[in-house]
């Protein structure tokens, strides 16, 4: 599986995206760009002035294009270097203020520079940008006023192609200022600051509203960069744990088979060389262990279902195979001290602890030697189970057959660990070994148990669950990570618990949902409701009227939004809170704007658009235009179910009422965007029919009330023949210019939509990201173990079935000999036994070095591919690609198909 490289990602891109990526990649470049357009508009609006004021002289539509280019050159670095751009801009200015025309149309870009400042330069420096403003501001009121009534210097009053100084003025000059001209040069300018004032302040209040905004957008934009950055990580995780799940499995249904098969042959070789009976009794052994650690190999490699004994009720047939695997020569005694809960420690934590014990008497009859004496402690406690299998051995010592001890042990460490548990192991000081382990009980378990009827099947629950096809998953100790679980069909679903912990944790923690149809062990019980525990003190369940009007009120409330404060010393101004605030409760805040929309819509004649000569009553006009205007509360929180309410009222209006409102306009509009920014990714094709069909209704409205008609429907059910479409081409072609005007307005609301979406700076849109983006990686891990676990399965299955059908192969050939000499009446010599014997112990010995070996590179591989390239390269880690890779890859292999 390759990686998605940022071409793919690229490829996959939308033509908005791909233009918003680019910008936000390329600031500089891209407002170069704006700059260019904006400057060749204002040159062409200097054309039509012939000459401007200045305080020097007057000067032509050159020198005013000239002035609107250069002054564009810092507009081209506003988010660049914003504040050297705002700096260059304001000196720039006053030069032109000085020596160039009092005024061009570039200065227009004035608030827009000292946004910029505000918005992306450093905020400790946005009330000096601010005063600057303002100074400015003050120097070029006077400026203006004076060119224009006083008349430039060097033209000393003299009128210049068709401009004059002001009459009362036009002596400044000659015998000096005034009164009156002075009077009438500062009230003008006390004006025209006043007009900069307000147009600077505005600025101010969008600056200071946005840079709040844009302090959360850019947290979020972190956190889902973080979440893509992960994904690789993740998945890694994810497939190391997987590794570590099947090396755990393997050695404890292959290794250990192996190992009481190589001690069933060497003991058979010596207690069956003149008993035949016993001979074949073991061969016989060998054989069905063999074919057991096969079929539990298939369903390990396969849906992970394991062993249908593991599960720590099965202890006691553990201990009866034990005892019979070891022989005469050693002794297992088992002792249980408190009240047996089987139930209460859940199906992972028992699980952990039946491989414990099997481990350890694994590790028994491999090491202890002969004659050995097994002590079992079982002691339930108040708090989890305490089980120690101590023997009086020869103690840790080195195997007969090559093993690298040290994979059983880790084994036993990461499942119990998993579940909040612990272990210790170790030689005991007077001889032996001694194996520690403890598990808590679950506490959902617990208190199951507690509730359930004395009567009731343990596994019923389960079985339950299991009849209806529901995944089971055993519940494990608690954690401070994120789990995810989900399943698939062919797949088996992996519970990954990576989101917060460490790499050597997660190898332990990743559990596996058992598929539908596979038996729940014995003991394990599914949680009970609350409300059915007798021990918990309950309440009387609310009514259900109760229920759903607190699912209402809690649907209406506006989801939370995670902000972030400013950066460094700087405190929020009110404006900035403000913007916060209604970020936070934007519900309550899109009721208010409805509220004032529709109170400056009924102030003033909402109809535009009625049939001639007809007039309905104003109260039917107003109810028209609130009911449209409702749907709008909710274009944030349910956006594309208030654009299909207004889409729906629209079309009914034009179908069957006969005004045509501006709230008809101004509500279908909103609710076009909004659908399309906080709706889902394709809500603009829905959209994009809704709005065809309401233009072309519309357009049919305007030809209705052009022709006399009430509505749409009154003109289809009362046709009038004097109104035909020949004898009325004005109103069909006013008809056709308003659906094209109505379908442009729809186009640029969607793609105005779109272009915010893309654009990464709506807080809501990102938190949905974010949300996605963790539903993804959830699935990625799943994804990840599950392509792991089949991969690996395919590389090694072969290989495993091979070695144990070696075995297999060896006591059936045994098996031959025997059955041979009876079909002839014959005594199988003791050498020939013996032979067997030694050809399973030769072939078991063999099988399991190289058990071990893969055993090895399977774990080591996973953590060092780099360091064992030439071993088992098809065992090199490969977590999962992408979801898009993987649907991208199954396409094209469909066409291929």
């Amino acid at each position: 599986m390759g990686r998605v490289t940022a071409r793919d990602t690229l490829n996959r891109m939308g033509i908005m995206e791909r233009i918003t990526t680019w910008n936000r990649k390329h600031v500089l470049l891209a407002d170069a760009l704006y700059a260019v357009i904006i400057s060749i508009f204002f040159t062409l609006m200097a054309g039509t002035n012939d000459s401007n004021p200045g305080i020097i002289a007057y000067f032509d539509h050159t020198v005013m294009a000239f002035w609107s280019f250069v002054l564009m050159v810092p507009v081209a670095m506003r988010r660049w270097k914003p504040q050297m751009a705002t700096l260059l801009f304001a000196g720039l200015v006053v030069v032109q203020l000085a020596f160039g025309p009092s005024m061009v149309y570039a200065d227009l870009m004035a608030p827009w520079m000292l946004y910029s400042a505000i918005v992306y330069a450093d905020p400790r420096n946005s009330k000096a940008f601010i005063v600057l403003a303002v100074a400015i501001g003050a120097l070029a009121s006077p400026v203006i006023i004076w060119s224009a009534d006083a008349g430039p210097i060097l033209n000393q009053g003299v009128p210049f192609d068709g401009l004059s100084p002001l009459e009362t003025c036009s002596g400044t000059y000659i015998y000096g200022l005034s009164g009156d001209c002075a009077t009438t040069i500062a009230t003008s300018s006390v004006a025209i600051f006043i007009f900069i004032a307000v147009y600077l302040f505005a600025a101010i209040i969008v600056a200071y509203w946005q840079r709040a905004r844009r302090i959360t957008v850019s947290m979020m934009h972190e956190r889902n960069d973080a979440l893509q950055a992960k994904e690789d990580e993740e998945r890694h995780i994810a497939a190391l744990a997987e590794r570590a799940r099947i090396a755990r499995d393997m050695h404890d249904v292959v290794a250990h088979t192996l190992s009481i098969i190589i001690i069933q042959s060497d003991g058979g070789r010596y207690a069956g060389a003149n008993n035949p009976a016993l001979a074949r009794q073991t061969m016989e052994t060998i054989r069905h262990e063999s074919e057991r650690a096969l079929h539990d190999m298939k369903r390990l490699l396969g849906v992970f279902g394991g062993s249908d004994h593991a599960d720590y009720a099965d202890v006691d047939a553990l201990i009866d195979q034990a005892r019979a695997a070891a022989g005469m020569g050693c002794t297992i005694r088992k002792t249980v001290s408190g009240q047996p809960r089987a139930a209460a420690l859940g199906a992972q934590a028992s699980t952990a602890m039946y491989r414990m014990v099997q481990e350890a008497l694994t590790n028994v009859r491999k090491y202890g030697g002969p004659n050995v004496t097994v002590q079992i402690s079982e002691i339930w406690g108040a708090d989890g189970l305490h089980v120690t299998v101590a023997d009086n051995g020869r103690g840790a010592s080195s195997s007969l057959d090559g093993h690298k001890p040290g994979y059983g042990l880790i084994g036993m460490r990461e499942r119990i660990g998993a579940v909040g548990g612990s272990v210790t192991s170790g030689p005991q000081l007077g001889g032996g070994f001694v194996v520690s382990g403890f598990v808590p009980y679950s506490t959902v378990s617990t208190q199951s148990e507690a509730a359930a009827p004395a009567s009731e099947s343990p596994n019923a629950a389960s079985s339950a669950a299991v009849s209806s096809g529901a995944a089971i998953m055993p519940m494990a100790a608690p954690t401070t990570g994120t789990v995810s679980m989900a399943t698939d069909t062919g797949n088996t679903g992996v519970v990954s618990n990576v989101a917060n912990a460490p790499q050597s944790a997660v190898a332990s923690q990743v559990g596996v949902v058992q598929p539908a149809g596979v038996t729940q062990p014995a003991g394990a019980k599914m949680p009970r409701p609350v409300s059915q525990m007798s021990s918990v003190p309950t309440q009387a369940p609310p009514a259900p009227i109760t229920i759903r009007l607190r699912t209402i009120l809690s649907a209406l409330r506006s989801k939370p939004i995670q902000q972030a404060s400013a950066t460094g010393e700087q405190r929020l101004n009110w404006i900035e809170r403000m913007s916060q605030w209604t970020e936070r409760h934007y519900l309550l805040t899109d009721l208010l704007l409805t509220i004032l929309v529709a109170w400056m819509l009924l102030s003033i004649n909402p109809s535009v658009i009625y049939a001639e000569g007809l007039q309905l009553d104003n109260r039917f006009d107003r109810a028209l235009t609130i009911i449209i205007l409702i749907p709008l509360i909710f274009r944030r929180r349910f956006p594309e179910s208030s654009a299909l309410a207004v889409a729906i009222l629209a079309a009914l209006q034009l179908l069957f009422f006969e005004p045509v409102s501006l709230a008809d306009i101004l509500a279908s509009l909103v609710a076009l965007y909004s659908a399309v920014l906080y709706g889902r990714d394709k809500a603009w094709r829905w959209t994009g029919i809704a709005a065809i069909s309401d233009s072309v209704l519309f357009g049919c409205k305007i030809f209705a009330a052009q022709t006399g008609y009430r509505s749409i429907f009154s003109m289809l059910t009362h046709p009038r023949p004097a109104y035909s479409l020949a004898a009325t081409p004005a109103a069909f072609a006013s008809a056709i210019m308003f659906m094209v005007i109505s379908l442009a307005l729809c186009i640029s609301a969607t793609a105005m939509a779109q272009w915010d979406r893309s654009s990464g700076s709506n807080a809501l849109v990102l938190q949905a990201r974010e949300e996605a983006l963790r539903a993804e990686q959830a699935k990625q891990r799943i994804l990840a173990a599950n392509m792991e676990r089949d991969r690996i399965s395919e590389s090694i299955q072969s290989e495993v079935t091979m070695t144990l059908t070696s075995v297999i192969d060896q006591a059936v050939a045994g098996l031959r000999i025997l059955d041979d000499c009876e079909r002839h009446g014959e005594q199988p010599s003791p050498g020939a036994i013996s032979e067997a014997f030694a050809a399973i112990g030769s072939q078991g010995r063999a099988a399991l070095a190289h058990m071990r070996k893969l055993l090895g590179v399977l774990r080591e591989t996973g953590f060092s591919d780099e360091a064992h390239r030439q071993e088992q390269p098809g065992m090199q880690l490969r977590p999962a690609a992408s979801l898009d890779k993987q649907l991208h890859d199954s396409q094209l292999h469909g066409i291929a198909s």
